[in-house]
């Protein structure tokens, strides 16, 4: 922790799984940090799955037990909206994914905060110019979209909104550094930004090969999982064009980028999914059955395995910042 850190005020507003996992994570890197979110059950499930995600980084010795009490010290919880952002120096957003919702939210920060103070938006997909629509202050909206679970994956999408100052992407990049995430800066205000665009044009050609019988789901699973989600952790499309050739690369790419899936509609799989109420893990099933006890052994293997990759990434650290090595 430096001094720096400890003189700057988080506010975290919504705490759900994003938010508590947010807070989390900066106050381990040492910023006092103020909860907020309209219930106190909520702020109560915030706190108890920050001391679970702790004590999970504890056992794979990832953080320490004075450590990791430090940092709860440094998060104080309130129903208060203006109490949270009172003193702040940065906003973090994480309201549900809804446009009237987050307008409304921004709207009434926009005139509690200081035009000064950066008002940070957590959305996977809605427009940052559009959360910024009904404030004075446009310039200080920026988009700090995070992946879940937040407290492990390193990634995160700073989004440039239409009238999102230079400012304000500048020190909204150098604070996700200062807290040990892999920030990109998404300069386009476009649809799914980035890290959802790449996954959904992957999921496209995933259900159409599916669906044309060339293999199945569960054999599909274990292509990526094996086989580019493994390779594309340590090298990206571009390093290995290089690798592997870089006319070898071409060749191939006009080979078959004219022949990949075009579909415009979902895969009928999820309506039909939907219609017979089998909407994952909360319903119980989805397109997997889940039993007594399953959900959590999937997450616990999840979250191990991630963990262990952020090992990795502690010994190579120039796989989270090329410039590294």
């Amino acid at each position: 922790m430096t001094d720096s850190a400890s003189a700057f005020r988080i506010a975290v507003v919504g705490a759900g799984t994003m938010g508590a996992g947010i807070a989390q994570i900066f106050a381990q890197a040492g910023y006092p940090v103020r909860l907020q979110a309209r219930m106190c059950e909520t702020l109560d499930v915030a706190l108890r799955r920050i001391r679970v995600n702790q004590e999970e980084l504890i056992r794979h010795g990832l953080l320490g037990d004075a450590d990791a009490d430090a940092a709860r010290a440094r998060i104080t919880v309130t129903r208060n909206l203006s109490d949270a952002l009172a003193g702040a120096h940065f906003v973090s957003e994480n309201v549900p994914e809804r446009l009237d919702v987050k307008q409304r939210l921004f709207a009434e920060m926009d005139q509690l905060a200081p035009p000064e103070i950066i008002l940070s938006t957590n959305t996977s997909s809605l427009p940052i110019t559009q959360v910024a629509r009904d404030t004075k202050n446009p310039e200080r909206v920026v988009g700090f979209h995070w992946f879940n679970p937040p407290h492990l994956i390193p990634l995160v999408e700073v989004i440039r909104g239409d009238r999102t100052s230079n400012g304000t992407m500048d020190a909204t990049y150098h604070l996700a550094k200062a807290i040990g995430k892999s920030p990109i800066q998404v300069q386009k205000d476009i649809p799914g930004f980035v890290g959802n665009r790449l996954q959904r044009a992957l999921e496209r050609e995933f259900f159409y090969l599916e669906r044309i019988g060339a293999c199945s789901g569960a054999d599909l699973e274990i292509a990526l999982k094996q086989g580019l989600g493994f390779r594309w952790s340590v090298v990206g499309p571009l390093e290995h064009a290089d690798l592997a050739g870089v006319d070898t690369h071409a060749a191939t790419v006009a080979l078959l980028f004219p022949l990949l899936s075009t579909d415009a509609t979902p895969p009928a799989l999820f309506a039909d999914l939907v219609a017979k109420g089998r909407l994952g893990v909360k319903t119980g099933a989805g397109v997997y059955d889940y039993g007594p006890g399953d959900v959590d052994r999937i997450l616990t293997r999840r979250n191990t395995m991630l963990i262990d990759f952020i090992k990795v990434l502690k010994k190579h650290p120039s796989l989270r910042d090329p410039s590294l090595g």
